[in-house]
């Protein structure tokens, strides 16, 4: 009886959990021979796993508050973004400077928000030098090149392109004031740039409104492809 009771205990044992045990067992083996197999040097899903594995590691990191930058480096960003468009708009809508003597109307705000972004930038200098920013997203060492150069351009372009229109409505003999309100030095123009100074002051805000554009489609990239909430940074 002993034996007949162990061998029937035996035979439902290993009808009972066998089939559960093989369940749960092949298809963790079938996942992970899959992940090898495409992790594999030059496989076509290499840079996607990849890829996903960043953006997992990214999404939960960020649901950290640390990783946002704080409130004075939102605030002055957002306000950039809001002189930046009132900016290019009275630009497009301006009539052509060399035909005025003084600027009025839309002229007159062109410069007096001109001046207003670069004293917001001045300060978002400043208060970048007294803070350390959050953390940043990890990337591919491309990836990463690419968005500090496109970052430093930025800065690079956000202080050259006020200072070329300073230094071009400082050469017509334009009263330039701070907000429209204050008033500010007058910049010395060497007569033999004089010329120029006003096309590079265009081109360079061409580069500007570009690097934007380009800015503006990584943000888009990161929140809509790779879904890493990296929008949320700045807001």
């Amino acid at each position: 009886m002993t034996g007949r009771y162990s061998s029937a205990a035996s035979r439902a044992f290993r009808r009972d959990y066998r089939p559960a045990a093989r369940l749960d067992f092949f298809p963790v083996c079938e996942r992970a021979g899959q992940f090898l197999w495409n992790s594999r040097p030059g496989a076509p899903h290499f840079l996607v796993s990849n890829i996903r594995a960043m953006n997992t590691q990214s999404a939960v990191s960020f649901r950290d508050a640390s990783d946002r930058y704080d409130v004075r480096s939102r605030l002055l960003h957002w306000l950039s973004v809001m002189l930046l468009i009132a900016q290019f708009s009275l630009g497009w809508l301006m009539p052509d400077a060399d035909s005025m003597k003084t600027p009025t109307g839309f002229a007159a705000w062109h410069v007096g928000v001109g001046t207003s972004l670069l004293a917001v930038f001045a300060a978002r200098l400043a208060w970048a030098a007294l803070r350390r920013p959050p953390e940043p997203v990890d990337q591919h060492g491309a990836l990463r090149f690419l968005a500090t150069a496109v970052h430093l351009s930025l800065y690079t372009l956000l202080l050259i392109v006020p200072i070329l229109g300073w230094l071009n409505a400082s050469g017509r003999g334009w009263i330039v004031k701070l907000a429209g309100v204050w008033d500010m030095p007058q910049l010395v123009t060497p007569e033999s740039l004089g010329a120029s100074i006003g096309e590079w002051h265009s081109a360079s805000a061409t580069a500007l409104l570009i690097l934007i554009g380009l800015h503006v489609f990584a943000v888009l990239v990161h929140q809509i492809g790779f879904k890493d909430r990296l929008l949320r940074r700045m807001l």
